[in-house]
């Protein structure tokens, strides 16, 4: 289970809202090395039951990047909820290996317009993890 932060792409995503990604954009050097080709897939049944825990998360495609602020920019160009770093490689090692992975995440960073950056604050960033492991345990126990 990949638990863990990520920039908004989509309009109308706030710091702290949750993502759940279904699948997730290969724009990084490392799943597409593990044989990803465009998209890496989480589990289905495992983020079903992820959605179940989060109901209120934003579902949906989230791309994964090498560089995550150098590529903010880059990730925005894809049609993507948000962009983050690890979830494409983890679903192509769990999909090389048949093991489910999914994947929770949490927006910390948020881009306006210009491009200028502006970041979750610590306190709501430990509320968002709280809530967010809390779901990720209830899924794999489910």
């Amino acid at each position: 289970m990949r638990v863990g932060t990520c920039g908004a792409l989509a309009p109308g995503l706030a710091l702290g809202e949750l993502v759940i990604a279904r699948e997730s954009i290969c724009a990084d050097g490392t799943s597409r090395a593990l044989g990803a080709d465009g998209h890496a897939e989480a589990d289905p049944a495992l983020t079903e039951a992820l959605i179940r825990q989060a109901p209120d998360a934003h579902v949906g495609t989230i791309v994964s990047v090498d560089l995550f602020y150098e590529t903010a920019a880059r990730g925005a160009r894809h049609d993507a909820l948000a962009v983050e770093m690890e979830a494409a490689a983890l679903f192509a090692v769990g999909a090389r290996a048949q093991v489910p992975v999914a994947c929770v995440l949490t927006v910390s960073d948020t881009f306006d317009p210009a491009g200028a950056r502006h970041r979750i604050d610590d306190h709501a960033l430990l509320a968002a993890a709280e809530t967010m492991g809390a779901a990720a345990i209830a899924a794999l126990a489910a």
